[in-house]
């Protein structure tokens, strides 16, 4: 058996000439090819919400505290079980973080552990979508703090019936990068508030309003603090090409999921109970001997990895060390096994074999 990746880029085949007529047509910053993905996710997601595109997840994530005012000194309860990205901007601003458990068979933040050290000064609450598996958002709505969701992992992902653009967080973040389910080669978008459109738009490119005038550089005043975070049209014409496979390559990973769910049954390896609602980029297994279990499946030639260390276990984030029980259990065992849009059948059920055989 050739070797079972645990991550593959997807880009379609008509990319290629895209981006050419792209870099033949003397324009690829930002033009019509961002104005146009924007349009395209917008109807992917199936939403009337504002989304803006920008050039990484982690810029989408910086933009939502720049719009909810988070600053030195400001208190947000974050997780720390994600990629280092959701957080290092909450550094950056010198926010002070408050780490909330998670569950311990999901890895979702927590609810009930964020009651119990939520305060007046609290900022914002910043959530993330595990393997795609959406946070309950209806109980951390319940808090009336605005929440960040990372969506990284949740490109099709669903909450009440409804795509989590329309019923997640009040700021969700989506990164495009390389291994995601859709990738632009890098970057990402962010749904916006409707009364922070405006400021969100001029934020992503330095504080300027590009629409306004060709010469908006020397033309206009910057009232409104930016950067730049702005998706350019070689970007945008990846995203646009590769969209059109996106609902086939979530739909192999939820059908890899399920077939997982339904067909691992080795006692050393648990599974996380099957959502129909995620999109699961990753597939997470729990087990308790994680070092024997990686070593053996790559004696199989199947890739598996535990995926994003703890954040809390990072030197920059020291100071806001507290005890988290139910992340130290889930993060002792969580291992991902491959389950993406390139396996065929056959390897899917190579791998189930493989794992109820390991003693």
């Amino acid at each position: 058996m050739k070797k079972l990746n645990l991550f593959k880029v997807f880009t379609s085949k008509s990319c290629s000439d895209a981006v050419n007529k792209v870099l033949e047509s003397g324009f690829i910053g930002q033009g019509p090819k961002v104005d146009l993905f924007e349009s395209l996710i917008q109807s992917h997601f199936n939403t009337n919400k504002r989304i803006i595109t920008l050039n990484s997840c982690t810029a989408a994530l910086d933009l939502a505290y720049e719009l909810i005012g988070v600053n030195e000194g400001d208190t947000v309860i974050s997780t720390p079980m994600t990629c280092v990205a959701t957080n290092t901007p909450l550094y950056n601003r010198k926010a002070n973080i408050i780490w909330a458990d998670v569950d311990p068979i999901t890895g979702l933040i927590d609810p009930n552990d964020i009651a119990k050290k939520i305060n007046s000064n609290v900022k914002a609450i910043v959530c993330v979508d595990w393997c795609g598996n959406p946070c309950d958002y209806d109980a951390l709505r319940k808090f009336g703090i605005p929440i960040v969701e990372d969506a990284a992992h949740a490109i099709n992902t669903q909450y009440n019936g409804t795509h989590i653009a329309n019923s997640g967080g009040d700021y969700v973040c989506w990164s495009f990068q390389a291994i995601k389910h859709l990738t632009c080669g890098d970057g990402g978008a962010l749904v916006v508030p409707k009364d922070k459109v405006e400021n969100a738009v001029k934020m992503r490119w330095y504080g300027f309003d590009r629409t306004l005038s060709s010469s908006f550089r020397c033309a206009q005043d910057i009232t409104t603090y930016g950067n730049k975070y702005h998706m350019n049209d070689i970007a945008a014409t990846i995203g646009i090409e590769n969209l059109k496979y996106t609902n086939s390559l979530v739909q192999k990973s939820i059908f890899n999921s399920k077939k997982y769910s339904d067909n691992i049954n080795n006692k050393k390896v648990n599974v996380i109970p099957f959502d129909n609602r995620s999109s699961y980029w990753i597939y997470t297994t729990l087990v308790d001997d994680k070092e024997s279990f990686i070593k053996y499946m790559t004696e199989n030639n199947i890739e598996v990895s535990p995926v994003h260390n703890r954040n809390d276990n990072y030197t920059i984030f020291k100071k806001f060390k507290t005890e988290l029980p139910n992340l130290d259990t889930f993060f002792s065992k969580q291992i991902a096994i491959p389950n993406g849009w390139w396996l065929t059948e056959k390897e899917i059920d190579y791998i189930i074999k493989t794992i109820n055989n390991w003693k």
